[in-house]
Protein backbone atom coordinates (compact mmCIF):
# COMPACT_ATOMS: atom_id res chain seq x y z
CA UNK A 1 0.00 0.00 0.00
CA UNK A 2 1.07 3.26 -0.75
CA UNK A 3 2.40 5.84 1.97
CA UNK A 4 0.32 8.65 0.54
CA UNK A 5 -2.33 6.46 0.07
CA UNK A 6 -2.27 5.29 3.56
CA UNK A 7 -2.36 8.89 5.28
CA UNK A 8 -4.83 10.15 2.78
CA UNK A 9 -7.47 7.41 3.80
CA UNK A 10 -6.37 7.32 7.47
CA UNK A 11 -6.98 10.84 7.42
CA UNK A 12 -10.33 10.83 5.94
CA UNK A 13 -11.60 8.21 7.96
CA UNK A 14 -10.42 10.13 11.43
CA UNK A 15 -12.13 13.35 10.23
CA UNK A 16 -15.47 11.55 9.81
CA UNK A 17 -15.21 9.63 12.97
CA UNK A 18 -14.38 13.12 14.76
CA UNK A 19 -17.41 14.59 12.92
CA UNK A 20 -20.04 11.74 13.94
CA UNK A 21 -18.31 11.77 17.38
CA UNK A 22 -18.83 15.50 17.82
CA UNK A 23 -22.18 15.11 17.07
CA UNK A 24 -22.62 12.51 19.73
CA UNK A 25 -21.34 15.01 22.20
CA UNK A 26 -23.18 17.63 21.18
CA UNK A 27 -26.53 15.36 21.37
CA UNK A 28 -25.24 14.44 25.05
CA UNK A 29 -24.84 17.73 26.24
CA UNK A 30 -28.33 19.16 25.01
CA UNK A 31 -29.79 15.96 27.06
CA UNK A 32 -30.27 17.29 30.67
CA UNK A 33 -29.01 14.92 33.07
CA UNK A 34 -30.56 14.60 36.40
CA UNK A 35 -28.99 14.15 40.02
CA UNK A 36 -31.17 13.02 42.57
CA UNK A 37 -30.20 14.15 46.56
CA UNK A 38 -31.76 12.06 48.86
CA UNK A 39 -30.79 11.38 52.45
CA UNK A 40 -29.89 7.90 53.46
CA UNK A 41 -32.64 7.32 56.27
CA UNK A 42 -35.47 7.94 53.38
CA UNK A 43 -33.92 7.02 50.38
CA UNK A 44 -35.53 3.28 50.73
CA UNK A 45 -38.45 4.33 51.68
CA UNK A 46 -38.75 7.21 49.10
CA UNK A 47 -37.39 4.58 46.58
CA UNK A 48 -40.14 2.05 47.30
CA UNK A 49 -43.42 4.25 47.06
CA UNK A 50 -41.94 5.67 43.88
CA UNK A 51 -42.12 1.76 42.66
CA UNK A 52 -45.27 1.47 44.39
CA UNK A 53 -46.54 4.52 42.36
CA UNK A 54 -45.27 3.55 39.24
CA UNK A 55 -47.05 0.12 39.42
CA UNK A 56 -50.50 1.41 40.77
CA UNK A 57 -50.24 4.12 38.03
CA UNK A 58 -49.77 1.55 35.67
CA UNK A 59 -52.37 -0.71 36.76
CA UNK A 60 -54.78 2.91 36.61
CA UNK A 61 -53.97 3.92 33.26
CA UNK A 62 -54.65 -0.06 32.16
CA UNK A 63 -58.34 -1.13 33.60
CA UNK A 64 -59.60 2.60 35.08
CA UNK A 65 -59.22 5.16 33.32
CA UNK A 66 -61.85 5.65 30.19
CA UNK A 67 -60.68 8.48 27.85
CA UNK A 68 -60.44 7.57 24.43
CA UNK A 69 -57.42 9.88 23.74
CA UNK A 70 -55.23 7.89 26.45
CA UNK A 71 -56.16 4.67 24.98
CA UNK A 72 -55.45 5.77 21.28
CA UNK A 73 -51.55 5.97 22.29
CA UNK A 74 -49.80 2.66 24.46
CA UNK A 75 -48.76 3.95 27.01
CA UNK A 76 -45.67 2.94 29.60
CA UNK A 77 -45.24 4.38 32.78
CA UNK A 78 -41.53 4.35 32.80
CA UNK A 79 -40.05 6.06 35.95
CA UNK A 80 -41.58 8.06 39.02
CA UNK A 81 -39.86 10.72 40.44
CA UNK A 82 -40.89 11.23 44.06
CA UNK A 83 -39.78 14.68 46.50
CA UNK A 84 -38.03 13.33 49.96
CA UNK A 85 -41.09 14.69 51.66
CA UNK A 86 -43.46 12.31 49.39
CA UNK A 87 -45.28 15.51 48.45
CA UNK A 88 -44.73 16.05 45.22
CA UNK A 89 -43.99 13.37 42.01
CA UNK A 90 -43.44 13.56 38.48
CA UNK A 91 -44.35 10.28 35.82
CA UNK A 92 -42.66 9.58 33.27
CA UNK A 93 -44.51 8.23 30.54
CA UNK A 94 -44.14 6.60 27.19
CA UNK A 95 -46.04 6.84 24.43
CA UNK A 96 -45.86 4.92 21.04
CA UNK A 97 -47.48 6.18 18.29
CA UNK A 98 -47.28 9.14 15.51
CA UNK A 99 -46.99 12.90 17.18
CA UNK A 100 -50.35 13.51 16.93
CA UNK A 101 -51.12 10.25 18.90
CA UNK A 102 -48.54 11.05 21.12
CA UNK A 103 -49.71 14.50 21.82
CA UNK A 104 -53.35 13.40 21.95
CA UNK A 105 -52.54 10.80 24.60
CA UNK A 106 -50.25 13.71 26.36
CA UNK A 107 -53.63 15.88 26.10
CA UNK A 108 -55.75 12.85 27.64
CA UNK A 109 -53.16 11.55 30.90
CA UNK A 110 -53.23 15.82 31.83
CA UNK A 111 -56.87 15.91 31.93
CA UNK A 112 -57.42 12.90 34.15
CA UNK A 113 -54.67 13.73 36.27
CA UNK A 114 -56.89 14.10 39.15
CA UNK A 115 -59.08 11.52 38.49
CA UNK A 116 -55.63 9.10 38.72
CA UNK A 117 -54.99 11.13 42.05
CA UNK A 118 -57.98 9.48 43.44
CA UNK A 119 -57.53 6.40 42.25
CA UNK A 120 -53.83 6.36 43.52
CA UNK A 121 -55.02 7.82 47.22
CA UNK A 122 -57.37 4.80 47.21
CA UNK A 123 -55.28 2.27 46.65
CA UNK A 124 -52.55 3.22 48.27
CA UNK A 125 -51.70 4.46 52.27
CA UNK A 126 -50.42 7.57 52.42
CA UNK A 127 -50.98 10.08 55.01
CA UNK A 128 -51.06 12.78 51.73
CA UNK A 129 -51.04 12.22 48.27
CA UNK A 130 -48.94 13.16 46.23
CA UNK A 131 -49.62 16.09 43.59
CA UNK A 132 -48.77 13.97 40.08
CA UNK A 133 -47.10 15.99 37.33
CA UNK A 134 -46.76 13.77 34.24
CA UNK A 135 -43.99 14.39 31.62
CA UNK A 136 -43.85 12.70 28.19
CA UNK A 137 -40.22 10.41 28.44
CA UNK A 138 -38.21 10.76 25.00
CA UNK A 139 -35.14 8.61 26.26
CA UNK A 140 -36.16 5.36 24.18
CA UNK A 141 -36.27 7.99 20.38
CA UNK A 142 -33.03 9.27 21.74
CA UNK A 143 -31.41 6.39 22.44
CA UNK A 144 -32.46 5.16 18.93
CA UNK A 145 -30.95 8.02 17.72
CA UNK A 146 -27.52 7.15 19.41
CA UNK A 147 -27.30 4.07 18.50
CA UNK A 148 -27.68 5.45 15.22
CA UNK A 149 -25.06 7.21 15.17
CA UNK A 150 -22.91 4.83 16.71
CA UNK A 151 -23.43 1.89 13.66
CA UNK A 152 -23.43 4.82 11.61
CA UNK A 153 -19.73 5.03 12.68
CA UNK A 154 -19.44 1.63 12.60
CA UNK A 155 -20.17 1.44 9.22
CA UNK A 156 -18.08 4.06 7.94
CA UNK A 157 -15.14 2.39 9.60
CA UNK A 158 -15.42 -0.81 8.13
CA UNK A 159 -16.33 1.17 4.69
CA UNK A 160 -12.82 2.78 5.14
CA UNK A 161 -11.14 -0.69 6.56
CA UNK A 162 -12.32 -2.07 3.31
CA UNK A 163 -11.05 0.43 0.97
CA UNK A 164 -7.61 0.46 2.40
CA UNK A 165 -7.51 -3.22 2.06
CA UNK A 166 -8.76 -3.39 -1.64
CA UNK A 167 -5.86 -0.31 -2.61
CA UNK A 168 -3.05 -1.92 -4.94
CA UNK A 169 0.29 -0.96 -3.74
CA UNK A 170 1.63 1.41 -5.58
CA UNK A 171 4.85 0.32 -7.13
CA UNK A 172 7.97 2.48 -8.65
CA UNK A 173 9.21 0.34 -11.53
Amino acid sequence: MNVKTFGLTHILFLSLELLLYNEILEFLKATPIVVRLISMSNSRRVSRVAAQIKREISQIILHEIKDERVLSGMVTVTDVDISGDLQHAKVFVSIYGAKDVKASSMAGIKSVTPEIRNHLAHRMRLRRTPELVFMEDNSLEKTTHVLTLLNHLNLQRQNQLDDCSSVQPYSLD
